[in-house]
């Protein structure tokens, strides 16, 4: 595990949830991807970015691809995001109607 990125399992609601904190660029990116494309075919799976300190357009294009991918596969990413840098991201680049993007933990179980 990169020392800029960690990422943890657990659980919610009985979903699994993947917590993601500390910085996605592109030295950390390619883990991310490893970690968010094993899951890929899950029903859903629900990523909280909430604690991300930083992001940039390499974590955008990661979370971009998994979601179309998940899609493809019939399941579901969910993305965790309140007030940060995930956030404003988001809303600088527009992706918030490609994406599904909650701001709990709760709302993303909702999140059907």
């Amino acid at each position: 595990m990169t020392a800029n990125l960690k990422i943890e399992e657990s659980t919610h609601a009985g979903h699994a949830v993947l917590d993601i904190s500390g910085e996605i660029d592109l030295a950390t990116a390619p883990e991310l991807e490893s970690t968010l494309s094993s899951r890929i075919g899950a029903a859903k799976t629900i990523v909280d970015l909430s604690t991300v300190s930083f992001i940039d357009s390499t974590g955008l294009r990661v979370l971009l691809t998994v979601h179309e991918a998940a899609e493809k596969a019939g399941g579901r990413l969910v993305l965790i995001s309140a007030d940060g840098p995930v956030n404003k991201l988001f809303a600088i680049t527009g992706v918030h109607d490609l994406l599904h993007i909650a701001t709990t933990r709760d709302a993303a179980v909702a999140h059907a």
